[in-house]
């Protein structure tokens, strides 16, 4: 497909800081030119032919407009080949993010990867208090978790459900605390028209030019994005009504969708590979299609979620060769179209931070780095397949991911580094210890974990002979320790309060007219 170069979308200078990995070495690519092209063409034939539903009637007017077909009785529309042509192209190949604070600025796609943590797990877990309910509290320690994890780029973003706070408003209170708690750029939840309205807003509070009205800040953000939020298709072949409404609304004010389907092969999508690589890729390019027609040149970002479902026990399992085949795959496909792309990270289906969770999870993890995924989401503290945010397996994951950083780290290579006098100097059946050389680079020369255990049994045997999970559980709690909130303005701070307190009388306000109508 011919693509005409785009400029990237945001007026924002992003800062190389830790948090970005990047990746000049070619992608893993496990398709060939045909098989992209072959790919491509089927999801092109499926939009054209069989179609997509969308279940929202602002949705399917804006397709209409644009020159889709739509069938309103049946909710679904059809796209044809030249229509998506013409609508992708407007998407930017990168985006420039701003984040309260300026160093953590974001450049996203190209070369960049950037991992954010664990998030909409109902239930949290930790070596002390075992698998819970998540709370209020639970989700302010892992927004101050991710502050101090330099290798996170991202803020929160509805990290767990916390089951404390009312459904109604539970958004209001979870981006309150992805603002003030760390100051990365945030995700965010999108689930319906008035939740992404209410977010949009609050982000506007916080980057509002000085003197600005709510009005002027919310219209200034159209060209300055500084939030994303997953908008999830509901496989095979259906966006539902509270998504479409987050998406149009997202697009509405130039921030950032990332349109993902979650598939399970051979249940949401035929048993093959490929086949699941071509539904998934026509149900993106429907959602990036629509956002574009609703703000051309709308920043998105192509997501992809796809894992087999075990047919002996009907389980979904994480970090199998399936799933990191798919991965990859969608990484060619989005890059193909010109677009971001983000997949998932250190995914399991263990029920312990354990040995399983440690191979799932890199299995996971690693070739998403390969593929040169540009956002890495549940890159962190995923457990249980999702269900579980765990303490533990927070820390070790970013383990993985500083392991990951030091493996990509490209040394210099030149006269001083190849040290060929050195090599002359100590030469056969010599030592390099005690050297100047060695004296001058040691303490920076190689990766030092701060989990893995390096001592003699003996020692440490007698420090309490510690597992993987047991210091995991020491780091998470020196880590809070150690947490300091960002500086936030003052004003902002009462701005986001007053909202916050508003929409939330508003909302029980409305939830009582609703209760004594009845």
């Amino acid at each position: 497909m011919k693509r005409r170069p785009r400029r990237p979308r945001g007026g924002v200078a992003p800062i190389p800081h830790r948090g970005i990995l990047k990746i000049e070495a070619l992608p893993y690519t496990p398709l060939d030119d045909a098989a992209v092209d072959a790919i491509h063409a089927s999801a092109l034939e499926i939009l054209a032919t069989t179609g997509i539903e969308m279940w929202n009637v602002e949705a399917r007017a804006i397709i209409k407009e644009c020159g889709g077909r739509v069938n309103e009785a049946a909710q679904r529309v059809w796209l044809d080949p030249g229509l998506v042509q013409q609508q992708i192209s407007a998407a930017p190949e990168t985006i420039a993010m701003k984040a309260r604070d300026p160093n953590k600025n974001l450049t996203v796609g190209g070369q960049n990867i950037v991992f954010g943590a664990v998030g909409g797990s109902p239930f949290v877990s930790d070596l002390d208090k075992g698998r819970r309910y998540g709370t209020l509290d639970d989700l302010r320690r892992l927004n101050k978790l991710i502050h101090v994890s330099d290798v996170l780029a991202l803020g929160g973003g509805h990290l767990i459900e916390p089951v404390d706070i009312p459904v109604s408003y539970r958004h209001l209170e979870t981006t309150y605390c992805d603002i003030t708690l760390t100051d990365k750029m945030p995700r965010a939840t999108a689930l319906g028209g008035i939740v992404a309205r209410d977010i949009v807003t609050m982000m506007a509070l916080v980057h509002a030019p000085a003197g600005a009205t709510t009005d002027e800040a919310i219209a200034a953000l159209v060209t300055t994005p500084v939030v994303m939020a997953v908008i999830s298709v509901n496989s095979p072949l259906r966006y539902d009504g509270p998504m479409l409404e987050g998406l149009i609304e997202l697009a509405n004010h130039g921030q950032v969708p990332i349109i993902t389907p979650f598939i399970m092969i051979g249940a949401m999508s035929p048993i093959t590979l490929p086949a699941a690589i071509a539904q998934q890729h026509a149900e993106v390019l429907a959602g990036i299609v629509l956002a574009q027609c609703v703000n051309p040149g709308c920043p998105v970002i192509y997501g992809g979620f796809i894992t087999p479902l075990d047919m002996q026990s009907g389980a979904v399992p994480f970090g199998t060769p399936e799933a990191t085949w798919t991965l990859a795959a969608g990484a060619q496909m989005a890059r193909h179209v010109g677009l971001p792309y983000r997949s998932s990270g250190a995914l399991t289906t263990s029920q312990l931070p354990d040995a399983q969770a440690a191979y799932e999870s890199l299995f996971n993890l690693w070739p998403a780095v390969m593929a040169r995924t540009n956002v890495i989401l549940q890159a962190a503290g995923w457990l249980d397949g999702g269900l579980v945010a765990s303490f533990e397996k927070f820390m070790l994951d970013i383990e993985l991911i500083e392991r990951l950083f030091a493996v990509y780290r490209a040394p210099r290579v030149d006269t001083t580094a190849l040290a060929l006098d050195q090599i002359d100097a100590i030469g056969p059946g010599g030592h390099h210890l005690d050297s100047d050389y060695t004296r001058k680079r040691y303490r920076n020369a190689f990766f030092r974990s701060t989990l893995s255990s390096l001592a003699p049994h003996e020692t440490w045997r007698d420090e309490g002979g510690l597992d993987a999970a047991q210091r995991a559980n020491r780091a998470w709690k020196d880590k809070l320790s150690a947490y300091k909130p960002p500086p936030i303005d003052q004003g902002v701070v009462e701005a986001l309060d007053a909202y916050k307190s508003r929409r939330i009388e508003q909302i029980m306000g409305a939830e009582g007219d609703t209760l004594s109508s009845r």
